[in-house]
């Protein structure tokens, strides 16, 4: 597995703060009362860093993330609304981003899953399909790898 530097976050933050003040890929962002959320590495089915998320945040909701490059340049926004004034229809933020309200949203599709041993942002098949990949055990102690995306959850195929 090959790491996104700490460096290399903080730059995508920078970038997408910069993009959401100016407005690009989304001009609601420059006129809104947003934070930048911490940048993620979206990572493959083998752990390989893929691109890097950065949500934004607006209250207690997530509106989307930018896309970054693994030199950290945004290359694209993804929101969750379709715009600032329907944040009422966001997911909140706890439940892409609150480790334990995702493990606790796989267990409640899985009650199998005994253990997860290890959790990061990853996708389904296409990596527009952000989801957290969740490997661990059932009660057998049988391999089990579950995707969460928001409030569902699903078996890895």
């Amino acid at each position: 597995m090959t790491d996104v530097s700490p460096q290399i976050l903080a730059t995508a933050a920078s970038a997408a703060e910069v993009a959401a003040n100016a407005g690009q890929h989304h001009p609601e962002l420059a006129m809104s009362d947003f934070k930048i959320g911490k940048p993620l590495a979206v990572q493959d089915a083998h752990s390989v860093p893929h691109y890097i998320a950065v949500p934004v945040l607006r209250g207690l909701a997530i509106f989307g993330y930018f896309t970054c490059n693994l030199t950290g340049e945004v290359t694209k926004f993804t929101s969750f609304c379709s715009e600032l004034s329907d944040i009422d229809a966001c997911p909140l933020s706890t439940v892409w981003l609150n480790p334990r309200s995702i493990v606790e949203t796989a267990s409640e599709f899985f009650p199998a899953l005994t253990n997860v041993n290890e959790m990061f942002l990853s996708f389904d098949d296409n990596p527009d399909r952000l989801a957290w990949r969740l490997i661990g055990q059932d009660a057998d102690g049988k391999p089990m790898t579950i995707f969460v995306a928001g409030l569902t959850a699903f078996a890895a195929s």
